[in-house]
């Protein structure tokens, strides 16, 4: 058993130490401070000569002032033997000791006990085990084998047959270290995640961030995902290194494959697109071009809506040409109906009416301008029903139907002279009767209410055609009437618009106003009137055969986004001004292809010039981004830069153009791209240099240094263009005596020499070169007709000056040092050449002078040692001969 195990079963609960201090006549207090310092920290031994100078640590033992105890224990020599034995434990238990023994001092020092130590040496104390004695608490107290110190000087230690302290500290009492721990998650099987079943879900394209695959979209509609694809694919078949074997692999081979596709933005958008598909984006791009207004103080152009209504009747003319256009077998035709029908409930909402000539001086909140507006909105109802009417009446006739279901169907499309020669042709006078009055005052639908309400109570009406029911409920105000039998719906199985309908003519008054009657119809399918919901929602008309979501119906819209008819949200926004123009411009609001943005844009637009502002920036820019993107997907890019001309803020604009022109500029001579780049420059002034901009990127990419620094220096990137010049272009020039397209090069730059700033090396640089084509071109000048002395004088300081400068061209390759050389060569022949003519010229005498100077500069320049060594030769003569 321990000390520890003793300690714990005490029958006492006085602790030792307390014992001890009593037996010693010492406070407890004083004992503890006296533990504590035992099990301290050593103090710095600088810090503890500043605090005690008088008392220096040896071995490991921090020094300090005297306390109390020690005091008293010097007055009892048992107290001075039991202090010290429990000192030497301490001392030779303590970490310091255990680890390094301090440097012993010389000189005498005091230990603060008491005892002088002189000359102590520790480094060669041996540290041995011994068993302990009895001491004054018997051998029961003490157990296990104590380290003791054997040294020369043993006397400064008490005799170790006394009793010693045991440790107050317990395991317990040490800090324990907290060990942080990680959650492993497991990855789930593919069935058991979010992602099972929704890999097709191309708007939720960042949920497939799972499985640690990066989802990223690239130009051109590609997608890369994980998992399976999108789209159906066919089998691939990949040639093989034996001819007649065909391998075809799958696509979805696992659920951890990461998928490279091309996303469609419409199903028959493949890479055939067809031409009518394309033509009808065009002649749109091509109206919104015609009637924007566009500015370039910046360093980017940008373009903007121009207010007004024009552009609205443009579009709402194209959109109906287009769809006549295209037959009804195409793919693109219910898309095309659409679109068309929503640019003519924009013109039957803020185009112009009949009856009034300037639309800027009428005062809309006027009873005129109201009533206008309710006729031009009722007739674009009984507009977009005709259709649907026809066919369901020509269906009536096939079938052999009750004429009161067609009689029905022309009412839903106000077709009351339609409606009254059914009724005549087949013998009912009196509903053709009622009907005729159906438009008039409210008089005659009180009338048939009253009716109704005595067939229900005499429970007549139980021997009365539904169909018929349903035509006097209708005429009568009334969408829902409790029969006694059954509850008659007249809004039963008709589609939102109609519905709308019948609550604007036949359930509000004849003077009611649009958002009256539409407030109506959204109590009608939210639940808030008084027969609870009995008319369809507003779904778009590629989900109208949907029952899910003619189900999704909330008395809350605004704090989540349920996909609605965009015709829906325009009216919202034409009662509602500040109505959210996110949701009217969601293309799922139109369209099922979640990627085509085409109406949206354009919509934005026309609200635009309608002073409807409130869309905020981040939607507004993601907006024009996407229709880009959907353009560049279609080989429009060069429209698509119109649209991101569009983005407000000046730099995403110039950073969204640049990189567009970066992904499709290229260096082609093609009739076609030039015609685009035609395009850019002069009807989108976009700045020429951004075009040069990106062909230098394509010709770097291509390994094209020549364009690469030819369209480099077109686009003001001056520094760039030298940097390509030295590096890739001037050595090969000078080799293959090709001047004319180095100077042409060099000598863009050398007008932007007075501004040394602009070029970074150019003295030591291109000027070299520049200044080496015109010396040879100047000398071969000279073969053709006589110099005159001011040319020899004015040539001579640049020849000169260019053999001081040739060294300092710098060299990366054999192909530069060998331009080097073959500069520095030709150099020293054109410094010769020139001496000579000046001694012909009679300018000169001095020979030996002439000499002189060719050794002075010949030797500057950095040619081949077998070149160097025939130049030496050839001075050395002409200085012989010139000296004797």
């Amino acid at each position: 058993m321990n000390a520890e195990d003793i300690a714990d079963s005490a029958d006492s609960a006085v602790p030792t130490s307390h014992r001890l201090a009593d037996s010693l006549g010492v406070r407890a207090q004083d004992v503890q401070i006296m533990k504590a310092s035992f099990f301290g920290e050593e103090p710095d031994p600088a810090e503890a000569e500043n605090i005690y100078p008088s008392r220096k640590s040896h071995v490991g033992l921090s020094a300090g002032p005297p306390s109390p105890l020690v005091r008293s224990v010097e007055q009892s020599s048992l107290g001075n033997a039991l202090l010290g034995h429990a000192f030497k434990s301490k001392l030779l238990s303590s970490p310091a000791l255990t680890r390094k023994v301090s440097p012993v001092h010389s000189k005498t020092t005091h230990d603060g006990l008491g005892h002088n130590f002189e000359n102590l040496r520790s480094d060669r104390s041996m540290i041995e085990e011994q068993p302990p004695t009895h001491g004054l608490f018997g051998s029961g107290l003490f157990t296990g084998r104590v380290k003791t110190i054997q040294s020369s000087h043993s006397s400064i230690f008490p005799s170790p047959d006394k009793p010693l302290l045991p440790s107050g500290i317990v395991i317990e009492d040490h800090p324990r270290k907290a060990v942080g721990t990680r959650i492993q998650h497991l990855i789930p099987s593919l069935e058991d995640s979010v992602m099972d079943r929704k890999h097709h879900l191309v708007k939720d394209g960042a949920l497939l961030m799972g499985r640690s695959s990066r989802v990223g979209w690239a130009h051109d509609g590609v997608l890369v995902h994980s998992g399976n694809p999108i789209q159906p694919q066919e089998e691939v078949s990949k040639p093989s290194l034996l001819p007649s074997i065909d391998r075809h692999v799958q696509q979805n081979s696992t659920s951890f494959s990461v998928t490279i596709e091309k996303v469609n933005i419409t199903p028959f958008a493949t890479n055939e697109i067809d031409s009518i598909f394309i033509n009808n984006h065009i002649e749109m791009l091509e109206i919104q071009l015609n009637n924007s207004e566009h500015s370039t103080e910046g360093t980017c152009p940008i373009f903007v809506p121009q207010l007004g209504i024009t552009t609205l009747h443009a579009f709402a003319d194209k959109a109906c040409k287009n769809k006549e256009d295209v037959s009804e077998y195409h793919p693109d035709y219910d898309t095309l109906c659409h679109r068309s029908l929503v640019w003519d409930l924009c013109v039957s909402l803020w185009g112009n009416l009949p009856e009034f000539e300037d639309l800027a001086d009428a005062d809309v909140s006027s009873y005129e301008y109201q009533m206008s507006r309710r006729e031009s909105f009722s007739q674009w109802l009984a507009d977009s029903a005709s259709p649907v009417i026809n066919k369901e009446v020509h269906e009536t006739k096939l079938k052999g139907r009750s004429h009161l279901v067609a009689i029905l169907s022309h009412l839903t499309g106000r077709q009351i002279p339609e409606a009254c020669k059914l009724a005549q042709e087949s013998g009912d006078y009196r509903l053709a009767l009622i009907i005729a009055q159906s438009q008039g005052s409210s008089l005659h639908k009180q009338m048939l209410k009253r009716q109704l309400a005595d067939w229900c109570e005499s429970k007549a009406d139980q021997y009365i055609e539904s169909g018929r029911l349903k035509l006097f409920t209708l005429l009568s105000g009334t969408m829902v009437w409790p029969a006694s039998d059954q509850t008659v719906n007249v809004s039963e199985y008709l589609d939102w618009k109609r519905a709308l309908a019948f609550h604007l003519w036949y359930l509000c008054p004849s003077n009611a106003s649009i958002p009256e009657a539409l407030k109506t119809y959204e109590d009608a399918f939210k639940g808030r009137s008084q027969y609870g919901v009995y008319c369809d929602p507003p779904v778009p008309p590629y989900s109208e055969t949907d029952s899910d979501l003619n189900q999704d119906v909330t008395d809350d819209e605004d704090k989540q986004f349920i996909v609605r008819d965009t015709c829906y949200h325009l009216l919202k926004l034409y009662s509602n001004r500040y109505h959210r123009l996110e949701r009217v411009l969601a293309p799922t609001t139109s369209t099922p292809n979640t990627l085509d943005y085409r109406l949206s844009w354009h919509l934005l637009t026309v609200l635009q010039s309608l002073q409807y502002s409130h869309l905020s920036d981040t939607r507004t820019v993601m907006l024009h981004t996407n229709f880009a993107s959907q353009l560049e997907s279609l080989g429009l890019w060069h429209w698509a830069a119109f649209v991101l001309l569009h983005i407000n803020d000046d730099e995403r604009r110039e950073a969204a153009v640049k990189d567009l022109l970066n992904h499709h500029a290229t260096i082609s001579h093609d009739a076609e791209y030039i015609e685009k780049e035609c395009f850019l420059v002069q009807k989108l002034k976009i700045p020429i240099e951004w075009l040069h901009q990106a062909k230098a990127i394509k010709a770097a990419i291509s390994g094209q240094p020549q364009l690469e620094a030819w369209h480099l220096l077109k686009s003001g990137q001056w520094n760039k263009g030298h940097k390509v010049i030295l590096r890739h272009v001037a050595s090969h020039a000078i080799i293959t005596d090709n001047y004319s397209l180095l100077k042409k090069y060099l000598g863009q730059l050398s007008e932007l020499e007075h501004d040394c700033t602009m070029i970074e090396g150019w003295n030591n640089g291109g000027k070299v070169y520049l200044d080496y084509i015109n010396l040879v071109e100047t000398m071969a000048e000279f073969k053709q007709k006589e110099p005159s002395a001011y040319d020899l004088e004015k040539l001579r300081p640049e020849v000169l000056s260019l053999c001081d400068r040739i060294g300092s061209i710098q060299c990366a390759t054999t192909e530069d040092r060998l331009c080097q050389c073959e500069m520095s060569t030709r150099t020293a022949n054109i410094l010769k050449s020139l001496l000579a003519l000046e001694e012909e010229s009679g300018q000169t005498s001095d020979k030996q002078s002439n000499t002189f100077l060719l050794v002075q500069y010949i030797t500057k320049l950095p040619m081949p040692e077998d070149y160097a060594l025939q130049e030496l030769s050839d001075l050395t003569r002409q200085m012989h001969s010139s000296m004797y």
